[in-house]
């Protein structure tokens, strides 16, 4: 019993029936290119979506875990941080593709990895919090992770999705 192969331009002759005979493959190397061609299509758009769709759940992701403000304590209404977070890409790169995610208001990334606020330009920085003004030369914000967590929790979900898409660009589908 047997595998035909014939429907993908590999074919076979001889008897193979073990009494001396040699088993003789014959490739049909054009059908055979058109093959890997047709297969490193489905390849290439199904890495086109697993870039895609892993930065989406990565964004989802990290917009959970971004700190909600509390009015009154801030100028940004609650949730702007997590709103901000956006995905850029998928791009085309040379060997595959990528996405940017982050926020994208000017102070996520002190949000997130925390450390000394100090002014630029003024003397001192002036600030209100739940209805009292603060003038202060120094203030160190707490950090408050949110794009690491969201794509450590992200991760299981992209291997799995990214497995099946290899999958079913694998088999043609």
């Amino acid at each position: 019993m047997g595998v035909s192969l014939e429907g993908y331009g590999i074919g076979h002759g001889g008897r193979g029936d073990g009494e001396g005979t040699e088993e003789v493959v014959s490739i049909d190397v054009a059908k055979t290119i058109l093959g890997m061609d047709a297969l490193a299509s489905r390849i290439h758009s199904a890495t086109r979506r697993i870039v895609d769709q892993g930065a989406h759940l990565i964004q989802d992701a990290s917009r959970s875990y971004a700190p909600v403000g509390v009015p009154g304590n801030s100028t940004n209404a609650p949730g702007d941080l997590a709103r901000s977070i956006i995905v850029e890409g998928p791009n085309e790169i040379t060997n595959g593709y990528v996405a940017y995610i982050g926020p994208t208001v000017i102070y996520g990334r002190q949000r997130a990895l925390g450390g000394a606020l100090v002014p630029k330009t003024a003397p001192a920085m002036v600030f209100t919090v739940f209805g009292t003004t603060f003038v202060r030369t120094f203030v160190n914000q707490i950090a408050h992770p949110f794009m690491h967590p969201g794509r450590d929790t992200a991760v299981p979900s992209i291997v799995t999705m990214a497995n099946t898409q290899v999958g079913l660009a694998i088999v043609g589908r």
